[in-house]
């Protein structure tokens, strides 16, 4: 359903238009009534005689009511720019206009208010105002409407044009993609006797189920009991639709103007947004790097901190990248828009003084000097969804980014999401981790890291060359902190592909890499060897046999790896290492033991190797893992079947 809403100075008719037109008083407070000004947002709907209808937002004038005002013009498509013919151009005319450039509206026409009121050489003056005012703006060239509830031709008029501009928006209006998150902000929230709580607003993304679970930015779960669209009751409600949501399970108290309704956990809270800002003309003194704003996203108003990148200060008229850093978090979308204004105590920002469109709504902490991030920015700006998505993806550097996360931070359906991702790859740009398509690396992360990985083997080495390589889980903790395994294994594996490195057991090395064993840690290796031979079945143990050498544990560990993985030394159990010729001495004895009789007890065995208890268990145990000996109830063994 289209939108249309109004926009313009307080008392120059916006209201009495909006009534006229659908026969709805929009003002439905006391206040207002009694004050004679609209205070909150008015709703209405407009039927025509073609059959089509479109949803009235009506707007207030009051500059201390402009919060109200953005809110309403967050999502429409048509403007109406009411201005009053007796007074013309007026302060608000001017940053309601602002605002609706800022909020991306590209359709609208000027509806002259009060014609009744003078005559027409003072209008072709208004007009020729009206016209320069709008010059260089979306509203360059739009149609100037005559409007006067006391001249029922004005009033045919009107209705007639607009249906008119309505067809033609309806027409021209881009399909919309209900894949996408749903997200309504809401602008009211209400008690209805026998029906409980009732939440309004905009759908700004995705569509609503009648049975579908909601949750707010605030905590609050809810189901949705009803939805209305303009007073007509229907089973879902998509982009653009004005919906009334009866929810159960969460009190009117609970909710409140501002706040995000969101499907289940489909989108999370964020609190920086990478943003495209664009200045007002009429910003009389620059922005510096860093400033504070009040920044409008849908219905929700919070304090912000101004971080502009790649720039020092920015004037009136100019674009710049920024991130916005929130003092509280809420829920935003890629592409949604958004308007600064400043505080009140600030002359300079008093009013709307810039705003533009979310490229980002989960980025990184940025430098504001960091020219990489005004480049990766300028690629997010750009029109195509898959150049976009690509960078998206990069931007996570070298962490995976998951489809989940793409669908949040993208303005992509869920199914052009992922074939978009699929052409991706296959265009060697960015690769699925572990083939699951649930994950994403861009290749320039992906190079990084086998960059890192070469390095850091090859510093490994240096440092340690009579080691095999680096254990597994000591390379993953330095390619990078809370590395998934299967990412790793996705990374690395082009790399042992290519046979740029190999895996020897648990161990990463460079293919190029064997160990080496120099003069001072072969003399210590032959000290350790001889020793341990000459122990033959009772070994000193490992703590002593390096006190003895007066080597560290760190260093004695070292010797003993390479002793083993050379083949001189087994490793039994625990700190017990044993000569292999001994072992080997040890196993033909037993083998041939039980090649005579049909089980050895564990004091033959200990008989049979000359040793106590103390080395026995161990030894036994150790040719059970070795699949020489089965246990033969409890205290004795017997030679596996197939070695007899």
């Amino acid at each position: 359903m289209i939108i249309v809403g109004t926009a313009g100075h307080i008392d120059h008719g916006k209201t009495t238009l909006s009534t006229t037109l659908t026969g709805v008083r929009t003002d439905r407070l006391k206040e207002e009534v009694d004050r004679g000004i609209s205070i909150e947002l008015g709703f209405a709907h407009l039927d025509f005689a073609s059959g089509d209808r479109c949803a009235l937002i009506d707007v207030p004038g009051h500059e201390k009511f402009v919060r109200q005002m953005i809110a309403g013009a967050m999502g429409i498509h048509v403007v109406l720019l009411v201005v009053a013919a007796d007074e013309g151009i007026m302060p608000q005319t001017r940053e309601h206009l602002d605002i609706c450039r800022l909020l991306g509206i590209q359709t609208g026409a000027i509806v002259l208010t009060k014609v009744d009121l003078v005559d027409d050489e003072w209008l072709e003056l208004v007009e020729e105002d009206l016209r320069e005012f709008t010059s260089g703006t979306f509203l360059d060239g739009a149609p100037i409407w005559h409007f006067s509830p006391h001249v029922p031709s004005t009033i045919t008029k009107v209705r007639t044009s607009l249906e008119e501009l309505v067809a033609t928006v309806k027409a021209e209006l881009p399909p919309q993609d209900a894949t996408r998150p749903f997200k309504l902000s809401m602008d009211r929230v209400f008690s209805m006797k026998g029906f409980g709580t009732v939440v309004t607003g905009t759908v700004s993304s995705g569509v609503l189920g009648s049975d579908d679970e909601l949750s707010s930015q605030g905590g609050s779960t809810m189901k949705v009991r009803g939805i209305q669209v303009h007073g007509e009751s229907v089973q879902t409600a998509g982009i653009g639709n004005r919906a009334a949501i009866n929810v159960i399970g969460v009190e009117k108290a609970e909710l409140g103007r501002g706040e995000v309704l969101i499907r289940g956990e489909e989108l999370e809270p964020t609190s920086m947004l990478d943003v495209e800002m664009d200045v007002v003309h009429s910003l009389e003194k620059p922005i510096g790097k860093r400033s504070k704003a009040l920044v409008h996203v849908g219905t929700t108003q919070l304090v912000a901190t101004v971080i502009l990148l790649g720039k020092e200060e920015v004037l009136g008229g100019e674009k710049v990248f920024a991130q916005l850093r929130l003092e509280k978090p809420t829920i935003a979308l890629a592409g949604e828009r958004f308007v600064l204004r400043g505080f009140e105590v600030l002359a300079n920002y008093g009013k709307t003084f810039a705003g533009g469109r979310i490229l980002d709504p989960h980025p990184m902490k940025h430098k504001s000097n960091d020219a990489a991030v005004v480049q990766s920015l300028e690629q997010m700006a750009g029109e195509n969804p898959a150049t976009v998505l690509a960078e998206l993806v990069r931007s996570g550097g070298e962490m995976e980014v998951t489809t989940q996360t793409l669908w949040r931070r993208s303005t992509l359906g869920l199914k052009t999401l992922q074939s978009s991702l699929i052409q991706l790859e296959k265009d060697g740009i960015v690769d699925s981790i572990g083939g699951n398509q649930r994950a994403w690396l861009h290749c320039d992360g992906i190079a990084r890291l086998h960059t890192k990985t070469l390095d850091a083997l090859r510093v490994y080495h240096e440092s340690y060359p009579a080691r095999v390589g680096m254990p597994r889980e000591e390379l993953r903790s330095r390619l990078r902190y809370g590395l998934e395994a299967d990412v790793m294994d996705s990374v690395l594996s082009p790399l042992l592909a290519e046979k740029t490195i190999r895996l020897e057991g648990d161990s990463f090395c460079l293919a190029t890499f064997t160990p080496r064993i120099d003069g001072a840690l072969g003399e210590i290796l032959k000290k350790m060897e001889d020793q341990y031979t000459t122990a033959g079945l009772e070994p000193p143990l490992a703590t002593e046999c390096a006190e003895g050498l007066g080597m560290s544990q760190t260093d004695f560990r070292e010797a003993m790896d390479v002793l083993v993985r050379n083949g001189a030394l087994v490793h039994v159990k625990g700190p017990l290492y044993f000569a292999a010729s001994a072992i080997a001495d040890l196993q033909a004895q037993l083998i041939a033991f039980l090649k005579n009789q049909p089980e050895i007890t564990t004091l033959e065995f200990k008989d049979l190797a000359g040793v106590s208890r103390k080395f026995a268990i161990p030894l036994a145990e150790y040719f059970d893992a070795q699949k020489i000996t089965v246990r033969s109830g409890n205290a004795a063994r017997k030679l596996r079947p197939g070695l007899g």
